[in-house]
């Protein structure tokens, strides 16, 4: 935990900003704030490393280039 995290300026990362409690307060306002954040989340959030979203976005690559070439060969055997 960090000690500031209760401050009206906290944010777990840069762009992850807390809501205030006036975007709190309907539901509509709340969607609002969330719809504004990044559609990704970066590995900060987490306490990772940049490197740990490089890395997972490589394997995700690697692991579906080697579904498509296994797809590949299946269709070839059925021809």
């Amino acid at each position: 935990l960090q000690d500031n995290m209760f401050e009206r300026d906290f944010t777990f990362a840069e762009h992850y900003p807390l809501p205030s409690s006036e975007l709190c307060c309907t539901v509509d306002k709340l969607r609002e704030f969330v719809e504004g954040l990044p559609a990704r989340e970066a590995p900060e959030l987490f306490g990772l490393h940049n490197n740990a979203d490089f890395t997972h976005r490589k394997l995700e690559g690697v692991e579906m280039l080697s579904l498509l070439g296994s797809m590949q060969v299946l269709r070839k055997h059925l021809h």
